[in-house]
């Protein structure tokens, strides 16, 4: 591949923590401004080599790189430090993205080693994008208010599995016989703990529901989150992956939660958020 020009473009975190991003433009493929889709590749040079099981990920604003699920785009390993994979973007789109092992916990840092800001990218052609990454964040303890159980890989035919997380009311473990209702929340990542949140914010429903419960401003309550997967656009809308999804949800998601936790099944005490 010729190429013409070589730009070095900085994404600038808060506190002027920043990394930086090279930008290579192709004349010779995709040129054209009135191209639908730009091919855009990114390059990852993880500077230590990582362990042989290791995988690396593009999470993005776009759903070629996953709708900020963080095992959006993945990319081949070259070498042991280099990392490669190309999605097809909008043409004459803005994107945002960053870099992850495959989970929130484990995101690319920036170099002084804080938690960056989305990288962001101007698609007008064919790009090749190459990130450094010196350090990623490690695993995590929970940050969660109160009980939460997980059930890991949750599937039904035609989806990706995924976790579900039960956040439990303060009483519900010294009552045994007590039925509680049950509110289930979409993108469950988000939901409790800032550690496997899309932003490195929860949305704090935990500390929330703790608190209300305390004051007396809400019944106490079973809080299950439905984790996103890549497919998380489509199985958000009118789609054939959003139908499968649905049923997913009635079929499956209630029926394990109904049967293992003591519910209040009925329509009046089960509601849904997100």
């Amino acid at each position: 591949m010729i190429l013409k020009k070589m730009r070095l473009s900085r994404d600038y975190w808060s506190g002027g923590r920043a990394l930086v991003v090279a930008v290579l433009l192709s004349p010779l493929v995709g040129a054209c401004r009135g191209q639908e889709t730009a091919e855009i590749t990114f390059v990852v040079n993880t500077a230590d080599s990582l362990a042989a099981d290791a995988e690396v990920f593009v999470a993005g604003s776009v759903d070629t790189l996953g709708t900020w699920h963080p095992r959006g785009l993945a990319l081949h390993r070259l070498d042991a430090t280099i990392w490669r994979g190309t999605a097809a973007i909008p043409a004459d789109s803005s994107i945002e993205f960053k870099i992850t092992q495959g989970t929130w916990q484990k995101e690319a840092l920036a170099a002084d080693g804080s938690v960056p800001q989305n990288s962001l990218l101007r698609v007008t052609r064919d790009t090749t994008v190459r990130i450094e990454v010196k350090s990623w964040k490690q695993d995590r303890q929970l940050q969660v208010t109160g009980t939460v159980r997980v059930h890991r890989d949750l599937s039904a035919a035609g989806l990706a599995p995924r976790d579900i997380s039960v956040w439990l009311p303060p009483g519900y473990e010294g009552n045994d016989t007590k039925g509680y209702p049950v509110l289930y929340g979409m993108d469950g990542q988000n939901l409790f703990d800032p550690n496997t949140s899309t932003f490195g914010i929860d949305w704090q429903l935990d500390e929330n529901a703790d608190s209300l419960i305390a004051a007396g401003l809400l019944r106490e309550v079973i809080i299950v989150g439905i984790d996103n997967t890549a497919d998380r656009s489509r199985e958000y809308h009118d789609t054939p992956l959003g139908a499968t999804y649905r049923s997913f949800v009635v079929d499956v998601v209630k029926p394990l939660i109904d049967e293992t936790y003591r519910t209040l099944p009925d329509p009046d005490n089960t509601a849904v958020i997100g």
